[in-house]
């Protein structure tokens, strides 16, 4: 069900958020977002992986628009609840309850603490949970998915990514999302699933090519 209603979701997003109607139905899109990640079995991954994939479509098609909004609060000085347009919120908070939430999920000790182990030695990204059921995504597509939204903000709104905080409620504090989103895709180029690695990889480029390109 959750990966049918992602499908549905990515399906329906507007392409312009212009008219009243348009931000109707992207808060309405947001809604589900969360109803899938509140009523989504325990355990199961298969709701991170279609909300991150809707999220990624969120910022493809709106980034630019939360880009410039996210400036404009900048540059004005302006108080950072006070600076943010209602699209800009709907992406806030449904990215960082979706990730604050992937990261106490069953199937993974933590998505981004790579600096800790468990016992025997083993990463804390490798999940001693059982392997997951049939109809349900490995940990390691769901982390993929999220590699892939992080990349595509940097790509399309890199001004109101690093200002993320690394979960709700901490705004305002150094804690930010972006360093631990760089500390997790550093420790998941050593992992042994190739596809996990190459994303890691994806998202480390996208950081760097602007520097690159202005050397």
């Amino acid at each position: 069900m959750a990966d049918a209603l992602g499908t549905f979701l990515v399906e329906i997003l507007p392409p312009e958020c212009n008219t009243k109607g348009n931000l109707s139905v992207l808060k309405d899109l947001c809604s589900i977002g969360f109803s899938i990640l509140k009523n989504g079995s325990t355990g199961n991954q298969v709701k991170f992986q279609s909300v991150f994939r809707f999220l990624t479509a969120f910022v493809r098609d709106h980034g630019d628009f939360v880009e410039n909004r996210t400036r404009e609060a900048i540059i004005a000085q302006t108080p950072a609840e006070e600076g943010k347009s209602e699209i800009v919120v709907l992406l806030t908070d449904l990215l960082l309850a979706a990730v604050d939430e992937f990261q106490v999920a069953s199937l993974t000790t933590s998505a981004f603490d790579s600096n800790k182990e468990q016992g025997q030695g083993q990463a804390a990204y490798e999940s001693k949970s059982a392997p997951a059921k049939k109809g349900e995504a490995h940990v390691g597509e769901e982390i993929c998915e999220m590699l892939s939204l992080f990349t595509t903000c940097v790509e399309r709104c890199p001004s109101f990514f690093f200002q993320l905080p690394s979960a709700p409620g901490l705004e305002g504090q150094q804690d930010l999302l972006h360093r631990k989103a760089t500390e997790s895709a550093i420790a998941f180029l050593n992992v042994s699933d190739t596809q996990t690695s190459t994303h890691a990889m994806a998202y480390l480029e996208a950081l760097v090519s602007p520097i690159v390109t202005l050397i």
